[in-house]
């Protein structure tokens, strides 16, 4: 495994180039780039603590009642779940925790800053409305499996 997501894991956000798309670790005190795709890591990460991606998919499908960028349980003993930014088909799709949504602040034009140590503005090229409607499924989906 590439990279194990943890507690100061704030966003995994692709970069993409001409030689492939890489990622960008944003946490709480550090910033990594790896080599590998963010659907990649969280696949990677799913398998590590029991479960493929498809499965965690067709659960949080199950519990919340939705089809589309589903928040995933990946981490049950840290009730660690994330949630792609957009459809998890594309390849510009980020990755958010749940738990750490509090360090993006929108800014405008779908640009936020990340407010970890280094305070980088990064364009999720999103809206507020859309990242706040990923925190609630995410929040429903936390609600309805650890409560």
């Amino acid at each position: 495994m590439k990279y194990a997501l943890n507690r100061d894991t704030i966003l995994l956000y692709p970069k993409i180039s001409e030689s492939g798309v890489k990622t960008i670790v944003y946490e709480v005190n550090q910033i990594y780039e790896i080599d590998e795709t963010p659907k990649n890591i969280i696949r990677e990460n799913c398998l590590e603590y029991g479960s493929t991606l498809e499965g965690r998919k067709e659960h949080s499908r199950v519990l919340t009642n939705s089809r589309s960028k589903l928040p995933i349980i990946v981490k049950e003993d840290e009730k660690m779940i994330i949630f792609p930014i957009k459809s998890m088909r594309k390849c510009s799709c980020g990755w958010v925790n749940s738990r750490n949504r509090k360090y993006l602040n929108a800014l405008k034009d779908g640009k936020f800053l990340v407010k970890s140590y280094h305070d980088d503005i990064v364009d999720l090229n999103v809206s507020k409305e859309v990242l706040d409607n990923q925190v609630l499924r995410s929040a429903f989906l936390y609600w309805r499996y650890f409560k």
